[in-house]
């Protein structure tokens, strides 16, 4: 048949997301993470026709999908990788400042991209915007909290020129700042 009898085949356009969806999971539980992140990227295409919370899912395992291929490829397109993980959250954000998943993977994307200060500067606004959605504000702090703690403060602490423990402590003490201040 026809291109246009198979895709009705398929049913409707809904069911068509969902299908892909599904089929992009069947790959990321396979660890085959490109293919995946390609059938999540088609499907956010779509992601209109989601509600907001399966939207955010579907972003998630998007951007989880690309990380983890970026992690396992070369060194030399990892920067690449992230500037367009980054990008996407930016576009996101613009549609829902409060997007647990978005606040999050900005500043992992910065971080991937090696862009520490930015990654810093995006947690830092994450955490600020995560009271945005009270119902995601206690994970996300605690997910932000995390990647500030075992990947930000002591990467950072390496690039400053004076003793890394020294700027270990002063760049805890500096985070430790920001949270009370916006709770």
């Amino acid at each position: 048949g026809s291109v246009i009898e198979r895709e009705h085949a398929l049913g409707p356009p809904r069911d068509q997301v969902d299908l892909i969806i599904g089929l992009g999971l069947s790959l990321f539980h396979g660890e085959v993470f490109g293919a995946a992140g390609n059938l999540f990227d088609a499907a956010l295409t779509r992601g209109t026709m989601l509600p907001p919370r399966d939207r955010r899912q579907l972003l998630d395992w998007w951007a989880s999908s690309v990380d983890r291929q970026a992690q396992a490829g070369p060194s030399d397109r990892r920067r690449s990788v992230f500037e367009r993980i980054g990008s996407r959250m930016d576009d996101e954000l613009k549609q829902d400042p409060g997007s647990a998943v978005a606040l999050y993977w900005r500043a992992v994307a910065a971080r991937g991209a090696g862009d520490l200060q930015g990654a810093w500067d995006y947690a830092i606004a994450g955490w600020v915007q995560s009271t945005l959605e009270p119902e995601t504000t206690e994970s996300l702090r605690g997910d932000i909290d995390r990647l500030v703690q075992q990947a930000l403060i002591p990467e950072r602490s390496r690039l400053l020129a004076r003793d890394p423990q020294e700027a270990v402590s002063m760049l805890r003490a500096e985070w430790e700042l920001v949270k009370p201040q916006w709770q």
